[in-house]
């Protein structure tokens, strides 16, 4: 006799990860934009500033619109909005006076930090409630899905 091997996932569970996902990012997000709107910035902005954060670099405007996926029109006008606040500023290249560079201020670099202890916080709230082996789990498993969904954009060739 043949043993029937269960699916690895089956309809109640598929459910809960749809309803559960978007969810969980809506909540996230909510704290966010509070956490964003107290020093006047969207987080469209949030994300272009995150960005250039984390590339510790200048960027070209093309990189952080692609980076993002957003178009550069949009893109534009955010950075417009970015630099008359003091959060960014614009710069050419010497060598080719065509290419603007995006670098971060003092200002931003300030927000990034009561916004880094401000973020943390909240997670830090969320990862007490859980054990060491829920924690390691939790974080092991947001690895796995980013990776996995990462693959999927990189193999559409509408992207």
């Amino acid at each position: 006799m043949s043993k029937e091997v269960e699916p690895p996932i089956n309809s109640q569970d598929y459910l809960q990860i749809i309803e559960s996902l978007p969810e969980i990012v809506r909540n996230i997000e909510r704290h966010m934009c509070y956490q964003m709107e107290k020093h006047g910035l969207t987080m469209p902005q949030f994300w272009v500033l995150t960005r250039l954060f984390h590339a510790e670099r200048e960027l070209k405007v093309s990189e952080i619109s692609k980076s993002l996926d957003l178009p550069a029109s949009s893109m534009t006008e955010m950075l417009d909005k970015l630099e008359k606040a003091g959060f960014v500023k614009r710069k050419r290249i010497k060598d080719d006076r065509r290419v603007v560079v995006i670098e971060t201020t003092q200002k931003s670099e300030q927000l990034r930090q009561k916004l880094t202890h401000s973020n943390l916080h909240f997670f830090q709230d969320f990862f007490n409630k859980l054990r060491e082996d829920e924690k390691q789990t939790v974080l092991k498993m947001i690895r796995i899905l980013r990776e996995y969904t990462r693959s999927w954009r990189e193999n559409d060739p509408e992207s």
